[in-house]
C-alpha cells in the first residue's frame, strides 16, 4: 500500500509542470500545462530518428520545445543540439532532403510535415517564421561554425487520428 501511495503521489505532480524557455533572447515562464497530451514523438524514418519529447526538458538535454508551440494554432518549434556527446539529438538532420517527411505524434494525431526549406543563419540573429499550426521548424547549430544555426522548416502534408 506505501508504494501505491507514493505512486499516486507521484502521478499527482505530474499533471501540471511549469516550464522554462528562452525565445527571441528574453526568459519567458510558460503557464502550467497539463500533462494529458503529453510526451509527444518525433520520427523521421530517413534518418532512423525517433525519439520522445518532453514538455520539461531542456536544450542542455538535448531538445526544446519553444513557447511559440503552445499558442492556439501556433508552429512547433524545436531546437535540438548538434555536435558531439549524447544529446547532440539533431546531428543527422543535415541528410535531410526538400520533400522529405518529419512526423510528429502529438495529441492522438499524428502528423506528417513535408520539409520545403533549409536555411542557415548567424546565431543570434532574427528569423522570420510563419506563425501557423500548420509549420513544424527544426532549428539546430552548425556541425563547424559555431556562430551559425540551421533551420529546416516543414508544412504540414498529412493527419492521421491515431
Amino acid at each position: 500500500m506505501h508504494s501505491l501511495k507514493r505512486y499516486s503521489v507521484f502521478l499527482g505532480m505530474v499533471l501540471f509542470i511549469v516550464v522554462h524557455t528562452k525565445i527571441n533572447d528574453m526568459n519567458k515562464k510558460r503557464d502550467d500545462i497539463e500533462l494529458k497530451d503529453y510526451p509527444m514523438a518525433l520520427k523521421i524514418d530517413k534518418i532512423s530518428l525517433d525519439i520522445n519529447l518532453y514538455l520539461d526538458k531542456t536544450l542542455d538535454e538535448g531538445l526544446e520545445i519553444h513557447e511559440v508551440s503552445f499558442r492556439d494554432n501556433g508552429p512547433m518549434v524545436i531546437s535540438g543540439h548538434s555536435g558531439i556527446g549524447p544529446n547532440a539529438l539533431f546531428n543527422d538532420l543535415f541528410y535531410l532532403d526538400i520533400r522529405d517527411k518529419i512526423i510528429l505524434v502529438k495529441d492522438g494525431y499524428q502528423y506528417t510535415y513535408e520539409l520545403f526549406q533549409i536555411t542557415s543563419f548567424t546565431k543570434g540573429s532574427k528569423i522570420q517564421i510563419n506563425a501557423s499550426f500548420d509549420y513544424l521548424y527544426l532549428v539546430t547549430c552548425d556541425l563547424f561554425n559555431m556562430q551559425k544555426q540551421w533551420i529546416f522548416s516543414s508544412k504540414i502534408a498529412k493527419i492521421d487520428k491515431i
